[in-house]
């Protein structure tokens, strides 16, 4: 917007964007309840407080999340999982009387869910457009074919840590790099640099900080034979 607006008029702006306001500004939905009700909401769970059923729901095995946003939705679903009276039922036909409802409602769909697994009704679900998947582990996701395309989880060698995996950028540009280039800096690793290029400090001087104890001596790492034997480096 900042961008366009200089397009426009010629003039800059300053962008002030606080994790307060973005907090606030991520829990929008939860707050219009509160100030058109005045009614503090309470821990949910994985409930959601004006959508139902908006959570995570147990099967035989494990648990998988699920979204009804619509009464389309809601429709599709009671026919995927063979309760096809629960659409018109007097108490969940419309999203109003499923919130009303609400605990008598989850009640039943969770002695439903746990006659199958959750691959199962995952399956189902999927097949007919109802937003629903695994709750994934950590290790899924890391070993998850889509992570790898997406390059989430790239290799990167450290001087003392070795080579080990880390987080990618979830920013994905055409023409630009986006992934980790170089590992985490170990300390003092570039204050010589930082000194010289943007102070404009000569080798000299910068020798004369660190004989007087200014700045650490910055020595060349040792490997961590403790790291290097928990690494999980592919062989």
């Amino acid at each position: 917007m900042a961008v366009h607006h200089r397009e426009r008029t010629g003039a800059g702006q300053y962008v002030d964007i606080s994790m307060l306001d973005s907090m606030i500004s991520a829990m929008s939905s939860n707050y219009m309840t509160f100030l058109g009700s005045g009614r503090v909401p309470q821990p949910m769970g994985t409930a959601f407080p004006t959508v139902v059923p908006y959570q995570v729901f147990h099967a035989r095995d494990r648990v998988f999340a699920l979204a009804i946003g619509s009464e389309k939705l809601w429709a599709t679903f009671c026919g995927a999982i063979g309760h096809p009276e629960l659409q018109a039922h007097p108490d969940y036909a419309s999203n109003a009387l499923r919130i009303q409802n609400r605990q008598s409602l989850e009640s039943a769909l969770q002695q439903i869910f746990k006659a199958h697994d959750a691959a199962h009704w995952v399956e189902v679900l999927g097949a007919v457009g109802i937003p629903c998947c695994l709750v994934r582990t950590f290790d899924e996701v890391v070993q998850h074919p889509q992570s790898a395309v997406r390059q989430m989880f790239p290799w990167i060698e450290h001087p003392t840590a070795g080579k080990h995996r880390v987080t990618g950028s979830p920013i994905k540009m055409s023409a630009s790099l986006a992934g980790p280039t170089t590992a985490a800096p170990l300390l003092g690793q570039h204050t010589a640099a930082a000194l010289r290029e943007l102070l404009g400090l000569d080798t000299e001087k910068i020798r004369q900080l660190v004989a007087d104890g200014v700045i650490p001596d910055a020595q060349s790492p040792k490997p961590n034979a403790a790291l290097h034997g928990r690494r999980d480096e592919p062989r």
